[in-house]
């Protein structure tokens, strides 16, 4: 509640600077704040719900007011494909979400429990722990009832964050969304969300073995294609999408593995770099009279001397620099990981999140020298 509440204000008043000058007919200024004030009550009602039904109703409200946020500038074709990707992805995860409440709650009222909060449904979850379900032959048979209802959380949060194999429309919405807004966003929607329901359910994916595995691996491979991705990117705004990418992919892992409090310590810190990552290329994208593109940049340093410390205390925190928040979170993730003795191939998932760092201190290199240097 104090990062969405924390972030949100310092958006908000940059937001106020940033769109200032969005005058047209449609009075867009005030309604992209109608959108922001949306987004941040979602996300409030996401986390402060101790109900699943509660938290059901800010999750559905964040993945609209992302897909708004995202057509904010409805007038071109290559925005209103990206909003149409982020509303129907959006879509796929309310469907998981749903789909996983219903068959929990059916599946506790069998056993004659009645929960619908957060604490009375982990005290009554040893009752279905052991149980199958019967699924029709072309979703694999009987299964095991944990497994089921994981698996629609994991698709919703998925889904919700943009994760692979959702992803394909990440870059359109970075470029398509107002930068005050991609930052929200992606901050907090696409860096939270996901990894806070994981968290919320934990009891639920220690029961689930094997699609804790999947997410584990889904993670690892995330968390290597978004850095890939981040270090060949010519447009600013590409670069910090895949980063966010990247980095809830090794949230991904750690949530895997089991260490639930690292994933969320680690999505704490990214939102609050990105945050900062995103505004500060916002005012040097403002300062170049809109132009994005990393191959136009450079030589910034002598001349934006008020974005220049914070972009680069921003590109060290997301590089892992010893000593700064993105080092602690970053190895918080490797070590949950390396001594995850009980999960299978634990040493090949530790060396791609190694791998996953190395690559990620690259790009936030090359954003840095490319932007300010060169």
């Amino acid at each position: 509640a104090l990062l969405i509440t924390g972030v949100g204000l310092v958006l908000h008043v940059f937001s106020a600077g940033f769109m200032g000058e969005d005058n047209r007919e449609d009075r867009g200024f005030e309604r992209f704040f109608a959108y922001q004030g949306l987004l941040i009550a979602s996300l409030l009602i996401l986390v402060l719900g101790g109900n699943l039904l509660v938290s059901l109703i800010g999750w559905a409200g964040s993945g609209l007011a992302s897909a708004l946020m995202v057509g904010f500038w409805y007038g071109e074709a290559e925005h209103e494909r990206a909003t149409r990707h982020a509303f129907i992805v959006g879509r796929i995860g309310d469907l998981g979400f749903v789909l996983g409440t219903l068959v929990l709650f059916g599946s506790l009222a069998a056993m004659g429990h009645t929960a619908t909060s957060f604490l009375e449904i982990e005290a009554a979850f040893s009752a279905i722990a052991d149980r199958s379900i019967a699924l029709p032959a072309w979703a694999g048979g009987e299964r095991h009832l944990p497994e089921v209802i994981a698996l629609c959380f994991l698709v919703a949060g998925l889904a919700q964050a943009s994760q692979l194999p959702f992803s394909g429309g990440l870059p359109g919405a970075a470029s398509a969304a107002p930068m005050p807004g991609f930052a929200l966003t992606s901050a907090l929607v696409l860096g939270g969300t996901g990894i806070f329901l994981f968290g919320r359910l934990a009891f639920v994916f220690v029961a689930a073995p094997g699609v804790s595995l999947m997410a584990a691996w889904l993670g690892a491979v995330a968390a290597v294609f978004g850095a890939v991705a981040a270090s060949v990117q010519d447009d600013i705004r590409r670069v910090l999408a895949f980063a966010v990418l990247s980095q809830l992919g090794l949230a991904l892992l750690a949530v895997g593995v089991g260490a639930h409090s690292a994933a969320i310590f680690h999505v704490v810190v990214v939102a609050l770099i990105q945050a900062l990552l995103v505004t500060a290329s916002a005012a040097v994208v403002l300062a170049l009279r809109g132009e994005t593109d990393l191959r136009q940049m450079g030589g910034l340093w002598d001349y934006l001397h008020r974005t220049k410390w914070p972009f680069a205390l921003g590109v060290l925190a997301l590089g892992g620099f010893p000593f700064l928040s993105g080092f602690y979170s970053q190895n918080g993730v490797l070590l949950a990981v390396r001594s995850a003795e009980h999960v299978p191939a634990a040493d090949a998932l530790a060396r791609i999140g190694v791998l996953t760092a190395g690559l990620t201190a690259f790009y936030a290199a090359r954003l840095q020298l490319l932007v300010f240097h060169g």
